[in-house]
């Protein structure tokens, strides 16, 4: 039996939907993350102007010396400079995306896992995650995947760019390293026999060479994120005295003394665990009902694989609503990449297939998990919006 709900059928119809969806993502981002700098939130602009001016080497302070030294040799708003480079990263996302979703037969019920709690649906009911340095590693993996779906059979052809952008994308945001592993599981999974395991292993050791390394001089040199002229740097150039009072509101006021351990109190972060579960359960539900390529066992072990190597972040950090929307909208990319490229027959009864678009959409319209503190809770769809 041939899905009904299948972009074999519907094709123009699900495209066009899909593009006016991804329309409306780009629009109503690009505003968010201008009233996000234009409030000089302390994450999403002063995230992103971390720089190496005060004390020299660090984590992320690339992107804050790039801007800086851009505004020192044009004049240029600093607010107006972050806001552009996160705009075209967060077009390049979308576009590599939507290229990527062109050359492959998806279902309906796809959409349930774009428009889902731990997917897209995230940004509008958690808008402070708007803005923040994860569009580096959205926009550079739908880069990659593109390039995988060319078919071309030389894997370092494929790859060579990014032997420039990984590393310096660490240097922007770290965290990249944590999520390497997405960049690996389509060679093993979906592209196994393409390329020989000879260049499959230099690529892989290519790969963890060069990250590795820049990680290593991150942690064995890297000092402070603030080392006290942080603030002074940037009002000198038009960034008002706003972050200076924000406390744990702001990446440039962070107390280092914080009590992570305490602060993960079961009743809040054990409540994660259970986002973690619906996510986990919509995705591999969705693969197994042959929606892509992978066999039920590829798909478990790609997701236990990604998610354990970034572990450590759950450990380190606070923002667990952010790392589980980070790991499934990677999922997601790496899904579609998995989806077949022509009209194919299914296994299952439609019943099935109508009983998992139900459970999606229940899914959609009440289960929410915050940015931090909240792993779960019942809410509705109208609630707490962009």
């Amino acid at each position: 039996m041939y899905n009904v709900l299948s972009f074999g059928n519907y094709s123009r119809i699900y495209k066009l939907i899909f593009f006016a969806i991804l329309v409306f993502y780009v629009y109503a981002f690009t505003i968010q993350i201008w009233e996000n700098i234009n409030f000089e939130n302390g994450y999403t602009l002063g995230g992103w102007l971390i720089n190496y001016h005060d004390g020299g080497f660090k984590r992320r302070g690339l992107s804050g010396s790039f801007f800086i030294v851009f505004y020192d040799i044009l004049g240029i708003n600093l607010k107006h400079i972050v806001f552009f480079f996160q705009s075209a990263l967060n077009l390049a996302f979308v576009v590599y995306f939507y290229l990527l979703i062109l050359k492959k037969h998806l279902f309906g019920s796809y959409f349930i896992l774009l428009l889902a709690p731990c997917c897209f649906l995230f940004f509008f009911t958690e808008p402070g995650s708007i803005g923040r340095k994860e569009i580096i590693l959205f926009a550079t993996y739908s880069y990659y995947l593109y390039r995988l779906s060319n078919k071309e059979n030389d894997i370092w052809k494929v790859f060579y760019p990014f032997l420039l952008i990984l590393p310096i994308g660490i240097l922007f945001y770290e965290l990249l390293f944590f999520y390497l592993p997405f960049f690996l599981i389509p060679l093993i999974t979906v592209e196994k026999g393409r390329f020989t395991n000879r260049n499959n292993s230099l690529v892989t050791l290519t790969f963890f060479i060069l990250t590795g390394a820049v990680m290593g001089l991150l942690f064995i040199f890297g000092g402070e994120i603030n080392q006290g002229a942080s603030f002074d740097i940037l009002e000198s150039r038009g960034i008002s005295n706003k972050m200076r009072s924000l406390g744990n509101m702001g990446i440039l006021t962070w107390n280092n003394d914080f009590d992570k351990f305490h602060y993960f109190r079961f009743n809040k972060y054990g409540k994660y665990l259970l986002s973690l579960a619906l996510g986990f359960i919509m995705f591999f539900g969705y693969n197994f009902l042959g929606n892509s390529k992978l066999k039920a066992l590829e798909f478990l072990v790609a997701f236990l694989f990604t998610l354990l190597f970034s572990l450590p972040i759950y450990i380190l950090a606070i923002d667990w609503g952010r790392w589980l929307n980070i790991q499934f909208v990677m999922m997601l990319l790496f899904i579609t990449y998995s989806s077949h490229e022509v009209s194919y027959k299914v296994s299952h009864a439609l019943w099935v297939r109508i009983l998992y678009f139900i459970f999606g959409i229940l899914l959609i319209l009440f289960w929410r998990f915050q940015l931090v503190d909240i792993g779960f809770y019942i809410s509705n769809i109208f609630s707490s919006t962009i």
